[in-house]
């Protein structure tokens, strides 16, 4: 699947978010600069946090770009996998078992 590489930028984006400084934002660093740049400022870096200061700059098109890979991802996982044991098929209407 293709959407492999902006689902792994995604976890680094929730990531920092949640936790600020660490792994996550290393590795975002490394492959995406220019979201930590707003204005010219690397707000993560004056701040030290992502609570109560924006310091991610994500653009529409990363958005777009994140949900148009976990859209992917989930439409390439085959319904057999997902069904609720003692449901009803809504394609079919018979129970699973």
């Amino acid at each position: 699947m293709n959407c492999w590489k902006s689902i792994s930028e995604l976890r680094d984006v929730v990531n920092v978010l949640k936790h600020s400084e660490g792994k996550s934002e290393e590795h975002l660093r490394k492959n995406r600069p220019d979201i930590f740049l707003i204005n010219g400022k690397d707000c993560l870096r004056i701040y030290h946090t992502t609570l109560g200061e924006v310091v991610l700059n994500i653009k529409m098109n990363d958005l777009k770009e994140y949900t148009d890979a976990l859209i992917e991802f989930w439409n390439a996982i085959p319904t057999n996998r997902w069904i609720v044991k003692n449901s009803v098929n809504p394609a079919n209407g018979n129970e699973s078992v």
